[in-house]
C-alpha cells in the first residue's frame, strides 16, 4: 500500500508539473489501465468492494455505492481522455512540449 501511495504521489506531481503532454498522457493511460486491470481482477476473484473505498464511503454522506460509481467514471474518463490525448499529440496539431494547440497548417488556411 505504501508503494502504491508513493507511485500515485509521484504520478500526481508529474501530471501537475511535467511539460511533455505525450508523456503525461502516457503516464495517465498506464495508471488508468492498471486501475482497470485491478478492477477486472477483483471482479474475477469475486471481490466487490475496493478496500480503500470502504472506510471513505462510510464516512461521507453519500448513497451506498456512490463512491464506487464515481471511481468507475473517473477511471473511464482518465483512460479515454489520455488515449485521445495520445492520438491528438501525435497528429501534428499539438505541441508535445507545451501542450498548446498549434495554428492551422498553411495548406488549410
Amino acid at each position: 500500500m505504501i508503494l502504491s501511495a508513493i507511485v500515485e504521489i509521484v504520478l500526481g506531481c508529474f501530471l501537475l508539473f511535467g511539460r511533455n503532454i505525450y508523456r503525461k498522457a502516457l503516464s495517465l493511460l498506464w495508471f488508468a489501465s492498471n486501475l482497470i486491470m485491478y478492477r477486472l481482477g477483483s471482479a474475477w476473484l469475486g471481490v466487490h468492494t475496493c478496500p480503500c473505498l470502504g472506510t471513505l464511503g462510510a464516512k461521507l454522506p453519500l448513497p451506498v455505492g456512490m463512491p464506487e460509481k464515481m471511481l468507475q467514471w473517473l477511471v473511464t474518463a482518465w483512460f479515454c481522455g489520455s488515449t485521445y490525448m495520445l492520438f491528438y499529440s501525435r497528429s501534428g496539431y499539438c505541441d508535445a512540449e507545451m501542450g498548446a494547440a498549434l495554428p492551422a497548417k498553411p495548406s488549410e488556411v
